[in-house]
């Protein structure tokens, strides 16, 4: 169970081109858990549910592991990494998302971090040293998130990051209108990645130019997002 302090958030905000305003847990994973913009809210969070702890909500983060473990492990340069915390095994969506990570925030941004070190909760299902930083900024027109690990360790380190955000729909499914830039989705075997891709040209998942969410099902992840995009 989370506590309400934990999850009081910091109010971001940008008001040039539109009125932008974003709202970061740094005390919860540092997980985004509102954007809205010209006063229509985008993130779904439920609040009476995280402090219940029967729901996780918002756009929260996913580090080191951004999707599903088979048997909560994997092997890396010959090691095999069982992921858990608490004396828990965590097969889905990372170690992150309930720690409490330090942060500085300033007027349109907020860089949150996290230091995995072998006496954090973390180290025991990662058990590599190393800073992950966060950055949430807004700016005239858009809210970025970017994402920093450096490596304290003596040794290489396996990672990956995510993020898991949960939409409001504005109106019925006929009438909101997604688009996705990228050229592939990732190939699954149980929603685990394999390693491969598939180009998504001339299958119903190609978002590229947009369509509405009318009869649309998407359990995936899309490859690859060219910056600018």
């Amino acid at each position: 169970m989370i506590s309400k302090e934990r999850l009081a958030p910091i109010t971001l905000s940008h008001s040039r081109r539109f009125d932008l305003k974003a709202q970061v847990t740094p005390g919860v994973g540092s997980n985004l858990v509102s954007f809205s913009v010209d006063g229509v809210e985008l993130i779904h969070y439920d609040v009476a549910g995280m402090l219940a702890g029967t729901s996780f909500t918002g756009a929260f983060n996913m580090f080191p592991t951004p999707c599903r473990l088979d048997g909560c492990s994997y092997e890396f340069e010959g090691r095999r990494i069982l992921q858990q915390k608490h004396g828990e095994k965590v097969f889905i969506h990372g170690l992150i998302r309930d720690e409490v990570m330090e942060y500085r925030q300033e007027p349109s941004s907020i860089t949150s971090w996290i230091d995995v070190t072998p006496s954090h909760p973390v180290h025991e299902g990662f058990p590599f040293q190393c800073r992950f930083t966060l950055v949430h900024a807004l700016s005239e027109d858009a809210l970025s998130v970017r994402f920093v690990l450096e490596n304290r360790d003596t040794r290489n380190i396996p990672f990956g990051y995510g993020i898991h955000p949960f939409w409001r729909l504005h109106g019925d499914r006929e009438e909101v209108t997604v688009r996705v830039p990228c050229d592939s989705i990732l190939d699954l075997k149980d929603l685990v990645p394999t390693g491969g891709c598939t180009p998504v040209a001339g299958t119903p998942l190609d978002l590229r130019q947009g369509r509405t969410l009318s009869g649309l099902f998407i359990d995936n992840a899309y490859w690859r997002r060219e910056p600018g995009a």
